[in-house]
């Protein structure tokens, strides 16, 4: 009976990272930010988690910012699997490195959208952030929320052997 309790808890904590990888996986294809800017040379492109469409060839440091961005979100679906199947510890910090990748996130957004693009078009600047910010959340939450299971989850387990020490 003791047995049958404690599977479905197994379960329970790998349900979260799981649904933060596919949240990943949709950040890789999903547009980010949509940018419309004009001035010497007018563009409209969409900056995906993969890739960017349209026209970016007047800009300079987009494709290097991108590159990074894929690989840190490669880094991010690697530390999810991990997360899903290892034991405690080491799910524990693979989940807090994925914490800190999907934390990063806004921080991409302003590289391109301040520092990159802003700098070297001179005329209006319009941007929006697309669905790309709703699946990080989605991912961040579930992350931070695996976190907090596995330490109460490691909680009720030190205690349960204190309580067989006592008895």
């Amino acid at each position: 009976m003791h047995k049958i309790q404690q599977h479905p808890m197994k379960h329970k904590t790998k349900i979260l990272p799981f649904i933060a990888l596919l949240s990943t996986l949709c950040l890789l294809f999903t547009p980010l930010i949509e940018v419309h800017s004009g001035g010497k040379h007018s563009q409209t492109f969409t900056i995906y988690g993969w890739t960017i469409a349209g026209d970016t060839e007047h800009l300079h440091g987009v494709s290097f910012a991108q590159e990074l961005q894929v690989y840190a979100l490669l880094l991010l679906l690697l530390s999810l699997v991990v997360a899903l199947f290892t034991r405690q510890r080491v799910r524990l910090l693979a989940l807090t490195v994925g914490v800190f990748i999907v934390s990063m996130i806004p921080v991409w957004m302003m590289v391109y959208v301040e520092d990159i693009i802003k700098q070297q078009t001179q005329g209006f600047f319009d941007h929006h952030y697309t669905y790309g910010m709703v699946f990080a959340v989605v991912s961040l939450l579930c992350i931070t929320f695996s976190i907090v299971n596995i330490q109460l989850h490691q909680k009720t387990q030190s205690q349960r052997i204190l309580d067989a020490d006592w008895d």
